[in-house]
Protein backbone atom coordinates (compact mmCIF):
# COMPACT_ATOMS: atom_id res chain seq x y z
CA UNK A 1 0.00 0.00 0.00
CA UNK A 2 1.13 3.54 -0.78
CA UNK A 3 0.00 6.04 1.63
CA UNK A 4 -1.47 9.21 -0.79
CA UNK A 5 0.53 11.65 1.07
CA UNK A 6 3.98 9.92 -0.54
CA UNK A 7 3.30 10.65 -3.79
CA UNK A 8 5.32 11.93 -6.17
CA UNK A 9 3.60 14.06 -9.06
CA UNK A 10 4.11 10.93 -11.54
CA UNK A 11 2.55 8.63 -8.32
CA UNK A 12 -0.84 10.73 -8.55
CA UNK A 13 -0.75 10.51 -12.27
CA UNK A 14 -0.24 6.60 -11.79
CA UNK A 15 -3.11 6.75 -9.50
CA UNK A 16 -5.39 8.39 -11.22
CA UNK A 17 -5.10 6.18 -14.27
CA UNK A 18 -5.72 3.27 -12.18
CA UNK A 19 -8.79 4.75 -10.80
CA UNK A 20 -9.68 5.87 -14.41
CA UNK A 21 -9.37 1.88 -15.19
CA UNK A 22 -11.35 0.64 -11.91
CA UNK A 23 -13.87 3.58 -12.95
CA UNK A 24 -14.51 1.91 -16.58
CA UNK A 25 -14.04 -1.56 -15.41
CA UNK A 26 -16.58 -1.22 -12.92
CA UNK A 27 -19.22 -0.88 -16.01
CA UNK A 28 -18.07 -4.05 -17.56
CA UNK A 29 -20.61 -6.17 -15.70
CA UNK A 30 -23.71 -4.53 -16.00
CA UNK A 31 -22.51 -4.08 -19.74
CA UNK A 32 -22.28 -8.00 -19.67
CA UNK A 33 -25.40 -8.37 -18.43
CA UNK A 34 -27.09 -5.84 -21.05
CA UNK A 35 -25.99 -7.53 -23.93
CA UNK A 36 -27.12 -11.08 -22.46
CA UNK A 37 -30.68 -9.33 -21.90
CA UNK A 38 -30.62 -8.00 -25.53
CA UNK A 39 -30.80 -4.76 -24.43
CA UNK A 40 -29.25 -2.52 -27.36
CA UNK A 41 -25.80 -0.37 -26.34
CA UNK A 42 -26.52 2.48 -24.95
CA UNK A 43 -30.28 2.00 -24.36
CA UNK A 44 -31.95 1.34 -21.19
CA UNK A 45 -34.32 -2.01 -20.47
CA UNK A 46 -37.50 -1.33 -22.02
CA UNK A 47 -39.12 -2.65 -18.68
CA UNK A 48 -40.01 0.31 -16.13
CA UNK A 49 -38.38 -1.91 -13.26
CA UNK A 50 -35.27 -2.76 -15.51
CA UNK A 51 -34.73 0.74 -16.62
CA UNK A 52 -35.12 1.94 -13.09
CA UNK A 53 -32.54 -0.62 -11.64
CA UNK A 54 -30.11 0.01 -14.56
CA UNK A 55 -30.53 4.25 -13.74
CA UNK A 56 -29.35 3.45 -10.37
CA UNK A 57 -27.13 1.09 -10.86
CA UNK A 58 -25.29 3.17 -13.94
CA UNK A 59 -24.94 5.84 -11.65
CA UNK A 60 -22.79 3.56 -8.91
CA UNK A 61 -21.01 0.73 -10.62
CA UNK A 62 -18.12 2.98 -12.03
CA UNK A 63 -17.99 4.98 -8.71
CA UNK A 64 -17.13 1.34 -6.64
CA UNK A 65 -14.82 0.52 -9.55
CA UNK A 66 -12.51 3.32 -8.91
CA UNK A 67 -13.28 3.05 -5.39
CA UNK A 68 -12.06 -0.33 -5.49
CA UNK A 69 -9.02 0.07 -7.49
CA UNK A 70 -7.93 3.19 -5.26
CA UNK A 71 -8.33 1.20 -2.54
CA UNK A 72 -6.11 -1.74 -3.76
CA UNK A 73 -3.32 0.78 -4.33
CA UNK A 74 -3.68 3.05 -1.34
CA UNK A 75 -5.46 3.18 2.18
CA UNK A 76 -9.02 4.53 1.43
CA UNK A 77 -11.04 5.32 4.44
CA UNK A 78 -14.74 3.98 4.86
CA UNK A 79 -15.58 8.05 5.56
CA UNK A 80 -14.37 8.71 1.51
CA UNK A 81 -16.31 5.66 0.35
CA UNK A 82 -19.36 7.06 1.86
CA UNK A 83 -18.84 10.59 0.69
CA UNK A 84 -18.00 9.71 -2.60
CA UNK A 85 -21.04 6.99 -2.65
CA UNK A 86 -23.34 10.05 -1.80
CA UNK A 87 -21.83 12.66 -3.71
CA UNK A 88 -20.68 10.72 -6.59
CA UNK A 89 -24.03 9.64 -8.60
CA UNK A 90 -25.16 13.76 -8.37
CA UNK A 91 -22.15 14.36 -10.21
CA UNK A 92 -22.34 11.79 -12.33
CA UNK A 93 -25.57 12.38 -13.26
CA UNK A 94 -25.05 16.27 -14.04
CA UNK A 95 -22.30 15.62 -16.44
CA UNK A 96 -24.25 13.28 -18.26
CA UNK A 97 -26.96 15.97 -18.40
CA UNK A 98 -24.28 18.61 -19.51
CA UNK A 99 -22.81 15.96 -22.13
CA UNK A 100 -26.67 15.44 -23.82
CA UNK A 101 -26.61 19.47 -23.72
CA UNK A 102 -23.91 20.05 -25.20
CA UNK A 103 -25.10 17.23 -28.60
CA UNK A 104 -21.85 14.67 -27.02
CA UNK A 105 -24.99 11.75 -25.72
CA UNK A 106 -28.64 11.26 -27.34
CA UNK A 107 -30.25 11.07 -24.04
CA UNK A 108 -29.57 12.99 -20.48
CA UNK A 109 -29.16 9.92 -18.43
Amino acid sequence: DVCSSDLTPLGYLALGAWAGFGFMAGELPKSFLKRQLDVAPGQPPTSRVGAAVAFAVDRLDSIVGMLAAISIATPTPWKTWALVLVIGPGIHLAFSVLLYRVGVKERPA
